[in-house]
């Protein structure tokens, strides 16, 4: 399918469009000489592995020649002596071999659990919230991974003016250029995580250099193949990807994106997804499945409303979090979950709830993204957000009470 217009009309082989006095040209990229692939070419070279032959048995023996190697006689037995030897600690009865291999498997299993109970104890001390649970979780680690994703926050951040730098682009036209991506995502079955960074990509590649409206398509598709091979073990080839342009532009043009992509952005495509600061605060609910969908829902609002651009994916998936709790009737924002959150109080949480309800007190818009959480699978999360907002929250507010307003008052005072 073609999402913009005018896409078929133009060429897609044009050197002046993202106005980069440093940009390669489309059709081809001087600095590659081979065959392209997508992520560049592989240099030719004639780089070769040699490796020695050795003697096996000298390796094994650590000695030049193993021949020279002579035992102690000390530590000589006869062939008789050791037969002896052994057959002297045999058991005569059936009751004296059980009751030898008893002790051998009760010393053994005594060994396995002091060995278990000394190393549960190092990993309890090396953090202090750890729960015993799914080893592939490794939580022992948890704070670690959480603190470098936090770091990351900052420096993944694109600008949240960049629109106002270019001059074919508006926030419209990037609504519909996610729509579509979700579209594909959703054909694709794609991992969530893959849509979050293809988004981020191209949020962060327009921070950088300015495109035109007819080159937007051309970044969005390679944004997300690029997404696809660092998120997916098995990623859609590039023909698919193609082929959901209705060939509006070929192989080698989202090849020549990709690579130009990757060099503004330095290669550098590590985004802490929103939906792993989820599942941090959803373990703190005991992983309840109404309030995960309802939050995942609500924070790939993120997506499509540029005013989240400004604020950290933590700080984005707590206040989805908060606002589904509210929504479902779960209780008040308590300090586990503030910590959880990564220390995000309730009172931070409000102005960024309140754009997730302001996003609802309009018609339906992104028909694929309603469609897509209204299925039995997602617990029709978008149609039960669409119709309580609607009952609940008044839509009748000025510019002045957008900025005083209390994103709950829609909420009843006592919580619900």
């Amino acid at each position: 399918m073609s999402l913009l217009p005018g896409s078929k009309n133009h060429p897609t082989k044009s050197v002046s469009q993202y106005h980069d006095e440093n940009a390669p040209a489309w059709d081809h990229d001087k600095t590659k000489t081979t065959t392209n692939n997508a992520l560049g070419t592989k240099p030719q070279s004639n780089f070769e592995i040699r490796l020695p032959r050795r003697n096996a048995l000298a390796d094994v023996s650590n000695l030049k020649n193993p021949s020279e190697f002579v035992e102690p006689s000390s530590k000589k037995r006869s062939l008789q002596e050791s037969q002896k030897q052994s057959l002297e600690y045999l058991p005569s009865t059936e009751e004296e071999f059980e009751h030898i291999r008893s002790k051998k498997r009760n010393k053994s299993s005594d060994n396995a659990v002091s060995t278990l109970e000394k190393t549960t104890q190092k990993n309890v001390s090396n953090s202090s919230d750890f729960t015993p649970s799914n080893p592939l979780m490794v939580e022992e680690y948890e704070s670690e991974i959480f603190s470098y994703m936090e770091s990351l926050e900052t420096k993944c951040l694109p600008s949240a003016t960049y629109m106002d730098r270019q001059q074919e682009l508006t926030w419209k036209m990037r609504e519909i250029l996610n729509e579509w991506l979700v579209e594909i995502h959703t054909n694709f079955c794609l991992m969530p995580e893959t849509l979050f960074l293809a988004v981020n990509i191209v949020d962060r590649f327009l921070s950088l250099r300015a495109c035109s409206l007819t080159k937007f398509q051309l970044i969005g598709i390679s944004a997300l193949l690029i997404a696809s091979k660092y998120e997916e073990v098995m990623c859609p080839s590039i023909q698919n990807f193609v082929y959901m342009t209705d060939g509006a532009f070929t192989a080698e043009d989202v090849c020549t994106a990709e690579r130009y992509i990757l060099r503004v952005l330095d290669y550098d495509l590590g985004f802490p997804s929103p939906l792993n600061f989820i599942r941090r605060i959803s373990k703190f609910e005991d992983y309840d499945v109404q309030t995960r969908t309802l939050g995942k829902y609500l924070t790939e609002i993120y997506l499509f409303e540029h005013r989240l651009l400004q604020y950290r994916p933590s700080m984005v998936a707590a206040s989805s979090m908060y606002l589904a709790r509210r929504l479902l009737r779960r209780g008040p924002w308590n300090p586990a979950l503030a910590k959880a959150s990564g220390g995000y109080e309730e009172h931070t949480l409000k102005p960024v709830a309140y754009i997730l309800l302001q996003y609802h007190n309009k018609p339906v818009e992104h028909k694929a993204f309603f469609q897509k959480y209204a299925s039995k699978k997602n617990l029709k999360a978008s149609v039960f957000v669409h119709q309580l907002v609607r009952q609940r929250f008044s839509v009748s507010h000025n510019a002045d009470d957008e900025i005083q307003s209390d994103p709950s008052s829609s909420i009843n005072s006592d919580g619900h």
